[in-house]
């Protein structure tokens, strides 16, 4: 499910999911501002709907992600790539 027809079906565990997985996209194609916005606002919707399971899943890949993005910071800002 696309994040429009998850949030025109008013669904908070598919927009997540589908928040999550914009991240994912955005962190492989070395957006990592955007990515780092997408997973954050994936977190705040599991919060919200008091989804335990799931915030634990975001917070428990978030090291993995937030490395993967400073690597892409740092290979950024020295203009090359280490991924």
């Amino acid at each position: 499910m696309t994040l429009k027809h998850a949030e025109l079906a008013k669904s908070p565990d598919n927009t997540g999911k589908a928040l999550a997985q914009l991240g994912i996209i955005k962190m492989e194609t070395k957006d990592s501002a955007a990515a780092k916005v997408y997973f954050q606002k994936a977190l705040k919707v599991y919060e919200d709907m008091g989804n335990q399971p799931q915030v634990a899943g975001v917070l428990a890949n978030w090291p993995t992600w937030n490395t993967r993005l400073s690597a892409t910071n740092n290979c950024n800002a020295e203009g090359t790539s280490h991924l």
